[in-house]
């Protein structure tokens, strides 16, 4: 068994949030990021979410970063104030044992205290993606895709919006 522990991100887990963004950015169309962001920037994106009273929060297990979870605004105009969007990436050594529900489901708390109401996440890939799934699974509603809107590898790639109630 594991010891699990969900709490705000802070600077000093920075390294531990680009050593997981790593995979994603350099061997997966899960981001179209195409170059792995700099500490500098990393922290910058935290710095952001405290800016705009956004949840960013990781997920220890036995005193390692496993995972992260954050809400951004979902659009810069006024009337888009109750929404955001939501990013999750954990660790590959970690998925499949519930802890991106558990990160998902506390973001949704820390989400709601601030008066969100609305999350959004937009999903790469083919339809039934292990993503896809996941949003599914955790009360979200397939709301529709977009073809070949991103380009990562030389290839295009869809991309799919879910929507959930906070």
């Amino acid at each position: 068994m594991f010891k699990m522990n969900i709490r705000a991100a802070e600077y000093n887990d920075i390294n531990g949030i680009i050593d997981i963004y790593s995979y994603y950015v350099l061997k997966s169309t899960v981001t179209f990021e195409i170059q792995l962001p700099s500490y500098q920037e990393m922290s910058g994106r935290l710095a952001k979410a405290h800016e705009t009273h956004c949840p960013f929060l990781v997920c220890e297990v036995d005193e390692k970063i496993a995972g992260f979870t954050y809400a951004s605004r979902y659009r810069s105009r006024e009337g888009y104030r109750y929404t955001v969007e939501g990013s999750i990436y954990i660790a590959s050594s970690f998925q499949g044992i519930g802890l991106g529900s558990a990160l998902l489901q506390e973001l949704f708390y820390h989400c709601k205290r601030q008066g969100f109401r609305q999350m959004i996440c937009v999903v790469t890939g083919q339809v039934n993606s292990p993503s896809y799934k996941f949003h599914i699974n955790n009360g979200f509603t397939y709301c529709g895709g977009l073809k070949n809107v991103g380009n990562k590898f030389d290839a295009f790639i869809d991309t799919h919006f879910f929507q959930r109630e906070i």
